[in-house]
């Protein structure tokens, strides 16, 4: 039964060789960071019997607000939900791994994840005037 894992089994059944291999590769913050917060936060999604599209509404939801926080200029709001956002992101997927996964629910989760990262960026810099990228 998904209910009375530990977190360690979570992090045995959700991150396996593979994936550890690449977020090391590919971001030193996703392996030691997002990833390991994210396992915490999947064992309370599990216990509060989250679906893995309700944490991805969650997380959209969480995204959302980091994006109107960097427009209204409060980065380090919006840095810090955008984080947030980056753990839900995982703990979906990881609900998904320890569920049965969806198609449906795959594609969900890759829309609302590319609107964020998508988003995110642009109004950054509008909103910082291009900071740090300023050479004046």
């Amino acid at each position: 039964m998904v209910s009375v894992m530990r977190v360690n089994d979570i992090r045995n059944k959700c991150y396996p060789e593979g994936k550890k291999d690449m977020d090391r590769i590919v971001s030193l913050w996703v392996y030691y960071v997002i990833r390991p917060a994210s396992f915490y936060a999947t064992y309370v999604a599990v216990r509060a019997r989250l679906s893995p599209n309700q944490a991805t509404l969650i997380g959209l939801i969480v995204g959302a607000i980091s994006i109107a926080m960097a427009y209204m200029g409060n980065m380090f709001f919006a840095a810090l939900l955008l984080n947030f956002f980056a753990i839900l992101d995982c703990v979906d997927g990881n609900l998904a791994r320890l569920s049965c996964p969806s198609k449906a629910g795959e594609y969900y989760d890759a829309v609302s994840g590319d609107l964020i990262n998508f988003i995110f960026p642009p109004v950054f810099f509008k909103c910082t005037k291009g900071w740090p990228f300023r050479f004046s």
